[in-house]
């Protein structure tokens, strides 16, 4: 399961990275660039951890879920992550070490995760500089960063919760029905 074997017995948090509509369509059209919002999300948090740059062999534990669709089931391309509260040091490999986070400041890791995936998106040519000067620019960027109350990976039911969300079907199933008639 989940729970033993890939989750270590540390506090976890739920997290959510979002980008603006504005971005959108780069995603849909090339589907490729996903990859880049997890790359973003994942350097955004281990920079958040480390000061402002990547340590070698220290970084979160994370697991990444990918959704392409809102509740409306329109195009919406974010991240659902499982992420230990803190560091993990996996410079020993046979005895990871944990680290806990005293302070999480999704304002920033917003701004950070903004700055890390136009920067990707650019080097990746997948958008032109000098759009993504404008979209740093803008005051409301529509990038997001949420992240929930700890929570220890040993209560089922709320990692159940957090993974059934993440999971979600962009239709739920009681919501659908059959119409022989038409």
């Amino acid at each position: 399961s989940i729970q033993e074997q890939t989750l270590l017995p540390v506090h976890h948090r739920f997290w959510s990275f979002s980008i603006p509509k504005r971005l959108r369509p780069y995603f849909m059209w090339n589907r490729k660039l996903l990859s880049l919002l997890v790359t973003a999300a994942n350097n955004t948090l281990a920079k958040a951890l480390s000061g402002g740059r990547l340590a070698k062999g220290m970084r979160p534990g994370i697991i990444s879920l990918m959704q392409t669709h809102s509740g409306t089931m329109d195009w919406n391309c974010h991240l659902h992550l499982i992420v230990t509260d803190g560091l993990v040091d996996y410079t020993d490999p046979a005895l990871p070490k944990f680290k806990q986070c005293a302070f999480w400041d999704t304002g920033v890791m917003t701004e950070m995760f903004r700055l890390e995936l136009l920067t990707l998106m650019v080097k990746r040519k997948a958008l032109a500089p000098d759009v993504a000067d404008n979209l740093m620019s803008w005051g409301h960027s529509g990038f997001h960063v949420y992240a929930s109350e700890p929570f220890d990976p040993s209560d089922t039911q709320t990692l159940i919760n957090r993974l059934a969300y993440a999971y979600r079907l962009p239709a739920p199933l009681n919501r659908l029905s059959f119409n022989d008639g038409l």
